[in-house]
Parts: structure tokens; sequence; C-alpha cells
């Protein structure tokens, strides 16, 4: 497997792992209305940019390219239902 396929791919492990986690953890509204879970936001962008390197990529890798950017959009439906969520919860 190439290296920089591996690379973004434990990235986007790491990305995850920590959005999820911050994810139980209580939050407030920040001063002047700012986005109460600017960690979420950050993971999606970082996934999306992550989505975007993958799909730049020109070697098929016995598809397991494809198969990590099905993963990575998986990885940013479940980030953007989670601050739905927190949304409709007030959380």
């Amino acid at each position: 497997m190439n290296k920089k396929l591996v690379v973004l791919v434990c990235s986007l492990a790491l990305v995850v792992g920590l959005a999820i986690g911050m994810m139980g953890a209580p939050k407030v509204m920040a001063a002047g209305g700012a986005m109460p879970h600017p960690e979420m936001t950050r993971a999606i962008s970082q996934l999306e940019t992550t989505r975007n390197q993958l799909r730049s990529g020109e070697t098929v890798f016995g598809g397991h390219r494809m198969r990590a950017i099905q993963l990575v959009n998986q990885a940013i439906q479940q980030l953007q239902q989670g601050l739905a969520y927190a949304r409709q919860h007030r959380h």
C-alpha cells in the first residue's frame, strides 16, 4: 500500500476517533454566539480535505482507495448527524 494512502487513512482514523470522543463532552455556547462544537466542524473540514486528497490519487490500490473514500464519506455523515442531534437537543 502506498505510504501516502496509509498516512491519510491513519489520519482519518485519528480525526474520527477524536471527534467521536469529543461528542460526549458537555458543550456550552461560546461568547458572541460562536459555533458550540468547533471541534466537530474542524473534523468535518479535515475529513473533506482528506477525501479530496484521496480522490486526486491516480492509483487504484486494489479498490482500497475507493473504500477509504467511502469510509470518509460515512465519517462526514456521522459527524453531520451528530451536529444535527446536538442542535435538536440543545447540546
